[in-house]
């Protein structure tokens, strides 16, 4: 019976969220309220040589005109949670082109850190 019911909050769940996608049409994240959230890989998606996380720049437009407040990026590699106002992306962010369309980059400085594991600790220790 649980399981049914973790199911069916899954169900409502996925229904409040909007899929984004990229221009080569794969799905990069999902709107739910006003949080996009987005699953990178730091190995893949971290410019180096700016230090920074990129966006492709259409769905940050596309975000702000529904309504989106926060980016929200899952490192799946190191689990590390990384959020920043969507407004700050677009404001204090850099445009570049390498090949996938126009992304705006924000360094990782601008991002405020979560790690998840550590969260946890703090919750068995209360």
């Amino acid at each position: 019976m649980r399981n049914q019911i973790l199911t069916c909050q899954n169900l409502l769940k996925q229904k409040n969220q909007k899929k984004f996608f990229n221009s080569s049409g794969k799905v990069i994240g999902t709107l739910e309220g006003a949080v996009f959230t987005k699953s990178v890989r730091r190995s893949k998606h971290f410019l180096r040589a700016l230090q920074a996380w990129g966006t492709d720049k259409q769905v940050l437009e596309d975000l702000k005109a529904e309504g989106c407040a926060v980016v929200k990026l899952i490192d799946r590699e190191s689990g590390l949670v990384y959020e920043a106002p969507l407004e700050r992306i677009l404001a204090q962010g850099t445009e570049k082109d390498l090949g996938f369309g126009v992304q705006v980059f924000l360094p990782e400085k601008e991002w405020q850190v979560k790690d998840p594991g550590q969260l946890a600790l703090f919750k068995e220790v209360g």
